[in-house]
């Protein structure tokens, strides 16, 4: 079983369902990424990623186990998205600021390297917001 869960925040579904493995992760997020919504991913020291996930963009935020800022967003200059975009949490659009949107790819990828390692991964930066 894993120490790993996910929750959809965008239906107010925090129902954490437990995350098996690489792959399960990865069909759930492209299975969510259809409409621009949000999703959370928690670690087991507690530290979560905010997930904004969409059929062609997406962004990642990190939280630290007390939920407390500072907060990282990640960020790739060379494909960030040339304007903002605007997920859904609980019925109401959040806009993300380009330089935070990539393609969801890179999103998945990023997200599933924290699964692997617990770590975050050093292909992109990452700024404190």
């Amino acid at each position: 079983m894993s120490d790993f869960f996910v929750f959809d925040a965008h239906a107010y579904d925090f129902n954490e369902m437990p995350v098996e493995s690489e792959d399960m992760l990865d069909e759930y997020l492209r299975k969510k990424g259809g409409r621009n919504i949000v999703l959370g991913l928690i670690a087991p020291t507690k530290e979560e990623l905010t997930i904004f996930v969409g059929p062609k963009w997406g962004a990642i935020q990190w939280a630290g186990a007390d939920r407390l800022p500072p907060y990282l967003m990640a960020h790739n200059e060379k494909h960030a998205a040339h304007k903002s975009v605007s997920f859904i949490s609980g019925h109401t659009p959040t806009p993300i600021p380009a330089k935070f949107c990539m393609p969801i790819g890179d999103v998945i990828a990023i997200v599933i390297h924290f699964f692997r390692t617990q770590q975050l991964s050093q292909d992109v930066k990452w700024e404190q917001i």
